[in-house]
């Protein structure tokens, strides 16, 4: 390998780092003005069942301690940071199970269906650039060239829908 060849490997590495940190301090902060927001609108997952005749308040306030939602919101916030960063996401209240447990199958069909999309997507661009590469200023170039344009223009809501 050359000096040039390490140099630019070199600067490659410092690049794909730079990104990589770059996005944990993205979701970091992310979480951050998540988790304030949450806690400045008011309530909890156990508000709802404080509403409940049922429920007693000094079982409310018990389950308050036992989840730690007594605590102060930095503190919460600092220890659902430790939690994540250990792999423990904590337990849903709606499925009686670990969160983690209901995400990982959720997760995988999620991205076995966002590569299907994908290969599709570059399927038909594959064929239709190649389509309008092949006959310039045809019919198939011109529809694909206000594709395009359309597709680059509409927000990405708007495309989301249709």
């Amino acid at each position: 390998m050359s000096n040039r060849q390490r140099a630019e490997a070199a600067r490659l590495a410092r690049l794909v780092a730079a990104r990589a940190w770059q996005g944990v301090v993205v979701l970091l902060v992310v979480s951050v003005v998540t988790f304030a927001l949450l806690a400045a609108a008011g309530g909890d997952a156990l508000s709802e069942i404080g509403s409940d005749p049922m429920a007693s308040a000094r079982a409310v306030e018990e389950m308050r301690r036992v989840y730690g939602l007594d605590r102060p919101a930095p503190v919460r916030y600092a220890l659902w940071l430790s939690d994540f960063a250990r792999g423990r996401m904590g337990h849903s209240f709606h499925f009686h199970a670990p969160v983690s447990a209901i995400i990982w199958p959720r997760l995988l069909r999620t991205l076995l269906l966002a590569a299907l999309a994908l290969a599709l997507a570059w399927s038909v661009a594959l064929a239709l650039g190649i389509q309008a590469a092949r006959r310039p200023r045809s019919l198939w170039d011109r529809a694909s060239e206000v594709l395009i344009l359309v597709a680059a223009s509409t927000p990405r809501i708007v495309l989301a829908l249709a």
